[in-house]
């Protein structure tokens, strides 16, 4: 088995804690306000709710985030702490290598854009609907399958995932550099 680290983006360091600072500071605000102006039960339900759904979408996200890809004999699979994703070769007919400005004017349309990572349903005018499995803006790998859905990968070595799909899937899928 291959495997295929995939490491996050430098941003997302600088993401975190500024949006972490950000949500804990306008949910003590918030919590603070409507506990001034609102009826007392009112109040205390949003003082516990608003913390409680920020921090289950910290979780979703960094349980969601991919770690490493592999490529064995039957499939290319994308591993997360919740379960890994996989294509099998099957599916697949072709992978290329994509520049950043392929992937210029993507817009995420519902996921997510830098916490631990770009997951999520994305979509711009060259490719279309795409669903990403991303740690970083770069590095980018296009998978498209037999139904025309798109898969965006970012391993950290775009050319040696290549090289091991060359040596494990069929012949009939493209692989482009």
């Amino acid at each position: 088995m291959n495997r295929h680290t995939s490491s996050t983006d430098p941003l997302a360091g600088v993401i975190i804690p500024i949006l972490v600072s950000a949500l804990a500071i306008s949910t003590g605000v918030f919590s603070y306000k409507a506990t001034q102006t609102a009826p007392s039960v009112y109040a205390g339900y949003l003082v516990f709710v608003a913390p409680l759904l920020l921090l289950t979408l910290l979780v979703a996200f960094y349980i969601l985030k991919p770690l490493y890809t592999t490529a064995d004999a039957d499939a290319l699979t994308i591993h997360r702490m919740v379960g890994p994703v996989a294509f099998p070769y099957t599916t697949i007919c072709s992978i290329s290598i994509l520049s950043n400005k392929d992937m210029n004017g993507a817009i995420r349309t519902f996921g997510n854009g830098g916490m631990f990572g770009y997951t999520g349903k994305y979509y711009n005018s060259r490719f279309g609907k795409m669903t990403w499995y991303c740690t970083q803006r770069k590095n980018y790998v296009l998978l498209i399958l037999s139904d025309n859905k798109k898969i965006v990968i970012t391993p950290d070595n775009p050319a040696e995932l290549l090289i091991a799909l060359r040596k494990n899937a069929p012949a009939n899928i493209v692989i482009n550099n």
